[in-house]
């Protein structure tokens, strides 16, 4: 594969590679890849985010329209209680 850089994103990279006392054309794939990996990290946090808001909306449609139950406060310390007790004793 050839790859073309302008001078001053060549000196960059050149400049990232003796930084890290590697080649440039490995320093490149290191670059590469980890903007790769950075990408679909935000690809997947951003569809988390998005399944979060939906199931908030929904859950304040259920509360707005009355389908939900109340809950006090001990309902709440009880739940978080259970959820911190490990899954071997439960």
């Amino acid at each position: 594969m050839s790859l073309r850089l302008d001078p001053a994103l060549l000196k960059r990279a050149t400049a990232f590679a003796r930084s890290r006392k590697i080649g440039l054309s490995t320093a490149l794939r290191m670059i590469v890849s980890e903007h790769l990996d950075a990408a679909e990290s935000a690809a997947e946090h951003d569809a988390a985010l998005r399944w979060q808001e939906e199931r908030a909306w929904s859950a304040q449609g259920r509360w707005e329209r009355k389908e939900s139950p109340e809950l006090s406060l001990d309902d709440l310390k009880r739940a978080h209680a259970d959820a911190l007790r490990p899954a071997r004793a439960r």
